[in-house]
């Protein structure tokens, strides 16, 4: 197998690729490399619109301690001491760090002092471009099917090919998609199925 990079020529004999799909759709890939079953969840496997802004509290505020809207969860930590506000749905897709830092603690705290917000939308993120993996309508079925490779119980779709291309990722997943933990899971259980 032939990968090419921005300069540099590689050949292996087996490959874990631990890309979630929304970047891997971007990769130019041979035709008919991965079978078309494959390559259709690749390309239609939703992924979340998550964000976060964590917003540093100078003074503490009083309770509560957490809140919630249509798209938003807020939460502080134990000590009170930041504030971080989860965002879904559109109000994820994007949002400019400097319109929060303007405009997000007035909003928040009108008489209280704050430090500067750190935010995140996991969706801007060039090397994942959006956070974990979602089910479409009408996917469950067609993600949920499993087999056996090598011992180990896989997702149909995100089987290996040729016993020499291997995904890995949270989206492959079967005990804990959508989870840091799950892509520890499908990374591992990759390597075993490789090394048998």
């Amino acid at each position: 197998m032939r990968l090419r990079f921005k300069h540099t020529m590689l050949e292996t004999n087996h490959l874990i690729l631990a890309i979630p799909c929304s970047t891997l759709r971007e990769v130019d890939v041979e035709p008919g490399l991965i079978p078309s079953d494959q390559w259709e969840a690749i390309q239609t496997l939703h992924d979340g619109t998550n964000a976060k802004i964590l917003l540093p509290v100078l003074q503490k505020p009083p309770q509560p301690t957490f809140g919630f809207g249509k798209e938003a969860l807020f939460g502080f930590n134990r000590d009170r001491s930041v504030l971080t506000a989860y965002l879904a749905g559109e109000t994820g897709l994007f949002f400019p760090l400097e319109r929060t830092r303007r405009s997000s603690a007035p909003l928040l705290f009108p008489q209280r002092k704050v430090g500067s917000p750190v935010a995140l939308a996991w969706g801007n993120e060039p090397f994942s471009k959006g956070s974990y993996s979602n089910y479409g309508k009408g996917q469950y079925e067609i993600f949920n099917q499993t087999i056996k490779e090598q011992g180990e119980e896989v997702r149909r779709v995100f089987r290996s090919i040729d016993n020499a291309l291997f995904l890995a990722g949270e989206h492959t997943s079967v005990k804990s998609p959508a989870t840091l933990e799950g892509a520890v899971d499908a990374g591992q259980k990759a390597a075993r199925i490789l090394s048998k």
